[in-house]
C-alpha cells in the first residue's frame, strides 16, 4: 500500500449531532381548537369542524417537523467540513489496517482462515479497493457541494408554502360554496393561529397572501414536469 495522507486529530461526530441530519422525534400537532372554531365560524366555513381539525393537526405536525429539520441541517461549510472528516476516517481506517502490529496481524489471519477461507490480507486488499472507491466518491461530491459554498441566498420557503397550499386546497374542495380567494383569508387567518410564519406585506391582503400559494403551485407543477 502506498503512502497516503494521514488524518489529522478527528473530532468525535455524536449520535445526537448526526440523528439531526436524518430528522425524527416527536411530532407537533397540537392547534389552538377554540381560536381554530372561532375562525370556522367567523368566515362561515361550511365543512364538518373535527374532520378539518383532524387535517390540520396532521399537517401542521408535518409542516413543524420539516421547518426544525431544516433549521438544524449545516451550512455549506459545515457539510464541506464533514465531507472531508469522512474522508479522513477512511484514509486513517486503511494506513491502521495495513499497518497492524505483528501480534495482531497473526491472529487476524487466523480469524480470517477461518471464517472466510483465506488471509486477512486478501481480505482487506477487497476491502481497501472498496474504500478507495467510496473516498473517491467522497472527492467528487465535495466539489459539488463546493459550488454551493457562498450562494445560499434566499429560498423559497418550501414547507411554508406547501404548508399553506394544502390548507386552502382542503377547503375548497371539503367546504361548501367555498372559493379560492376566500379559502386564502381562512387560511392566513389559520395561520396567524398557529403561528405559521407568513409575510408582513400580506396583512389584510388576500391577493398577495394568494400569490405566494399560486407562485408555489406553479414551481411544484415545473418541477414534477422536469423530474417526469
Amino acid at each position: 500500500m502506498s503512502e497516503r495522507k494521514r488524518a489529522r486529530s478527528l473530532r468525535r461526530l455524536e449520535r445526537e449531532e448526526a440523528d439531526s441530519y436524518i430528522g425524527g422525534g416527536l411530532v407537533d400537532d397540537r392547534i389552538p381548537e377554540a381560536e381554530v372554531d372561532a375562525i370556522l365560524k367567523e368566515h362561515d366555513v361550511q365543512a364538518e369542524p373535527e374532520v378539518f381539525k383532524a387535517f390540520l393537526r396532521q399537517r401542521v405536525g408535518r409542516y413543524r417537523s420539516m421547518k426544525e429539520w431544516r433549521e438544524k441541517q449545516p451550512t455549506t461549510a459545515q457539510e464541506l467540513q464533514l465531507i472531508e472528516e469522512a474522508m479522513d476516517v477512511i484514509q486513517e481506517l486503511r494506513t491502521r489496517l495495513d499497518h497492524l502490529p505483528p501480534a495482531a496481524d497473526a491472529h487476524i489471519n487466523h480469524i480470517t482462515w477461518k471464517r472466510h477461507g483465506e488471509l486477512f490480507h486478501d481480505f482487506r486488499r477487497r476491502l481497501d479497493g472498496t474504500l478507495q472507491e467510496t473516498w473517491n466518491m467522497l472527492v467528487l461530491t465535495e466539489r459539488e457541494v463546493d459550488k454551493y459554498k457562498g450562494k445560499a441566498g434566499a429560498k423559497r420557503k418550501w414547507d411554508r408554502d406547501s404548508f399553506l397550499s394544502d390548507v386552502a386546497d382542503w377547503l375548497v374542495a371539503h367546504a361548501e360554496g367555498m372559493t379560492e380567494p376566500q379559502a386564502f383569508k381562512v387560511t392566513y387567518r389559520l395561520c396567524l393561529a398557529l403561528q405559521v410564519e407568513v409575510p408582513e406585506y400580506t396583512d389584510d391582503d388576500p391577493a398577495k397572501f394568494g400569490a405566494i400559494i399560486r407562485g408555489f403551485r406553479k414551481e411544484r407543477e415545473r418541477l414534477l414536469k422536469n423530474s417526469g
